[in-house]
């Protein structure tokens, strides 16, 4: 099948500001892996820096993959001594908590070069199933500063898929508070099959209940007449409506919040085009209940929500592209988010490329 090429140029805009952040906020906690995937060394990309995530002992740690000697990637490097990592070209020995060289091996135990130097190290921590990284300077708020409240409940059991996807991850979270979307681009979505799915809202507006930037409208329609084309959408006699609650915050998560569970998206920048999509399903339960749940998680809601669902959302962001827009009512909930993010992102952002 014949590729679609990706349309990358700089257009006119009308965010330009807003443009600038593609790199990615700095400044915040952002979830990186599974914790039961980091063993060893897992290198990655994330807001333009290129990491290595060690686990030694036990611990956690995180510091930039090169070193500061000739370059060499660290994720190449060894473990020669508890609590270092020792670069694999020349025995460049750096502690891991701090990022101090500590030896010189090739050099012999007198070096020079020791104490000298250091190289970046970078906040980590491992909580609710995630490793979370601090991008940014200085010393950083405490992890519960940067995530949903859900996530600090014990109680909750918490189902999640990560993958790495094409688009820059400003029209991913766009898209996550884009209310008109859902009515068209999913309408025929197998997961939304028993939803009666609106077709318009009068009087769409934004409110703001504490971090959350929240959806809320006069009224919802499920159809009407257009004149001189007809009656749109047909409804089929088996779909009922079921209420859901969409929300934003900073520095890109998404919450989709239904009777049954809560699903949180975090929308994580690795490079200009590229991101990771964090998607974490919660529900308070436990035991029996928890166990089921999981059950259900991956027999129904991975495959047919995590995946076919939010891959419709997925193709969208990969062939958005910044430029000229012609904006209608319903796009107040994508300008509000725009404007939060000027207004209210922490000092810092990466820089475009």
């Amino acid at each position: 099948m014949r590729k679609v090429p990706i349309v990358r140029e700089k257009q006119i805009t009308q965010w330009p500001e807003y443009d600038r952040l593609e790199g990615g906020l700095l400044n915040y906690w952002y979830p990186a892996m599974h914790a039961r995937k980091l063993r060893g060394k897992v290198p990655m990309q994330i807001l333009g820096e290129s990491v290595v995530f060690v686990r030694d002992e036990g611990e956690v740690f995180a510091l930039a993959d090169r070193c500061l000697h000739r370059g060499t990637p660290m994720r190449f490097a060894k473990r020669d001594f508890p609590g270092t990592l020792s670069c694999i070209y020349h025995g460049w020995c750096y502690e891991l908590k701090t990022g101090n060289l500590v030896a010189a091996l090739t050099d012999g135990p007198d070096s020079p070069m020791v104490g000298k130097i250091s190289i970046k190290t970078y906040p980590v921590e491992e909580r609710f199933g995630l490793i979370w990284i601090y991008m940014g300077e200085g010393t950083p708020p405490s992890l519960e500063e940067d995530v949903p409240e859900e996530f600090l409940d014990p109680g909750n059991v918490c189902c999640i898929r990560i993958s790495e996807q094409e688009g820059n991850w400003r029209f991913a979270v766009e898209n996550t508070f884009d209310d008109a979307h859902a009515y068209y681009l999913h309408r025929s979505s197998l997961y939304g099959f028993f939803s009666k799915t609106p077709a318009f809202k009068k009087g769409l507006r934004i409110e703001r209940i504490g971090k959350w930037l929240v959806r809320a409208q006069d009224s919802v329609h499920f159809a009407a007449n257009y004149e001189g084309l007809g009656k749109w959408p047909r409804i089929p006699f088996w779909q009922h409506s079921y209420p859901i609650e969409v929300r934003v915050r900073m520095p890109g998560i998404g919450m989709v919040k239904r009777k049954a569970y809560t699903n949180y998206k975090f929308h994580v920048p690795l490079t200009t085009d590229k991101f990771l999509f964090v998607q974490v399903i919660t529900k308070r339960a436990s035991f029996l209940r928890a166990l089921l749940f999981r059950m259900e998680y991956w027999l129904i809601h991975r495959w047919l929500y995590h995946v076919m669902f939010n891959n419709d959302d997925v193709l969208m962001t990969k062939y958005s592209h910044s430029g000229q827009e012609h904006l209608f009512r319903p796009d107040v909930s994508v300008t509000t988010w725009r404007k939060m993010c000027l207004e209210e992102a922490r000092t810092g952002s990466v820089a475009a490329e």
